[in-house]
C-alpha cells in the first residue's frame, strides 16, 4: 500500500494529471505495483501459513485479496489525504496539501508499528497485546499530527486527525482545504503488511 500512495501521490503533489493517468493505466506503474507485491506474497507465504490465516485458497487467494486490499485502503487513504476541490490551489494551500500527505503519511506508519503483528494476529496469541500501549502510541502520534498540521495550515484548517481517518476508528475529519471527510473503514493489518 506505501508504494500504490506513493506513486499517486508524487503525481497530485506536482499537480501532475497526466503522470496520474498514465500510472493508473493498464501496464502503468500501480500494475507494475501490485505485481512485485503480487510476487513477493507468493514467495513469502506457503499454502500451509495461508490456511492458517483462513485463506482456504492457499497462497494464491491470499496474494488476490491481498492485491484487492491494496487498491481498496489505497485509494481510501488518497481520498483522505488529497483535497478535491477543484481548480489552482493557492501557495499556502499547496503547502498545506503537502503537509498533510506527509504527515498522514507518518501518522499511518506509526500507527501500524504500534498495532504490529502482536496486536493485529491475535487469534494465535491473545496475550501478546499490550493495548493500552499501543494505543498510547496511538494518541501520541495523532497528537503529533494534529500539530504539524495545524502550525503549516494554521487554525483556519480545523483539523481533527482522528483515527478513523488511517482505518481504526472515529468519524470526525479536517475541513476546508485539508482531506474530504470520507472514512475508510477498519483495515485488516495482515492486508497492510503485505503491501
Amino acid at each position: 500500500m506505501e508504494e500504490y500512495v506513493a506513486t499517486i501521490a508524487e503525481c497530485r503533489l506536482g499537480g501532475d494529471t497526466a503522470c496520474e493517468s498514465a500510472a493508473r493505466a493498464g501496464g502503468g506503474a500501480l500494475d507494475a505495483v501490485l505485481s512485485v507485491s503480487r510476487s513477493d506474497n507468493l514467495e513469502t507465504c506457503t499454502d500451509e501459513q495461508t490456511f492458517t490465516l483462513g485463506y482456504f485458497g492457499g497462497s494464491e487467494d491470499f496474494a488476490g485479496k491481498s492485491l484487492e486490499a491494496c487498491q481498496r485502503f489505497g485509494e481510501a487513504f488518497l481520498d483522505i489525504t488529497f483535497s478535491q476541490a477543484e481548480g489552482p490551489m493557492s501557495e499556502g494551500a499547496q503547502a498545506c496539501q503537502s503537509t498533510v500527505s506527509s504527515t498522514l503519511t507518518d501518522l499511518r506508519a506509526a500507527a501500524v508499528q504500534a498495532i504490529g503483528p502482536d496486536c493485529s494476529v491475535i487469534d494465535f496469541d491473545r496475550d501478546g497485546c499490550d493495548r493500552p500501549k499501543r494505543a498510547n502510541a496511538v494518541a501520541n502520534a495523532m497528537s503529533r499530527a494534529q500539530n504539524v498540521i495545524l502550525g503549516e495550515c494554521g487554525a483556519d484548517f480545523a483539523a481533527s486527525i482522528d483515527a478513523e481517518r488511517i482505518g481504526m476508528s472515529g468519524n470526525n475529519g479536517p475541513a476546508d482545504r485539508g482531506p474530504p471527510r470520507r472514512s475508510t473503514g477498519k483495515s485488516s493489518q495482515i492486508y497492510a503488511a503485505a503491501c
